[in-house]
């Protein structure tokens, strides 16, 4: 996941030098957007099946630790209480 993530990084730093020259045509800043596409679509895979993997095995007991943790963190604590949520309104 590091290798794609820093290839992503390595690639957007190409593409925004590369639009800054005007020797680079349009075809070529769309083959290079293209590639940082598909690398950011490999990254998204393979965080969704970490996600799967968490989704499908955590226990609820694992959930109320995890919620637990990120509790002191406004950012995450506020994204547990609107999966809470949204839980609750799928359940209905």
């Amino acid at each position: 996941m590091v290798n794609v993530m820093n290839e992503i990084i390595e690639k957007s730093v190409q593409f925004r030098v590369a639009a800054l020259s005007p020797r680079i045509t349009s075809d070529r800043l769309y083959v290079l957007q293209s590639e940082i596409q598909e690398l950011q679509r490999q990254l998204l895979k393979i965080k969704l099946s970490c996600r799967e993997l968490v989704t499908t095995s955590f226990t609820d007991k694992q959930w109320e630790n995890f919620a637990f943790v990120v509790a002191d963190n406004p950012k995450l604590s506020s994204l547990m209480s609107q999966v809470s949520s949204l839980d609750t309104d799928h359940i209905h």
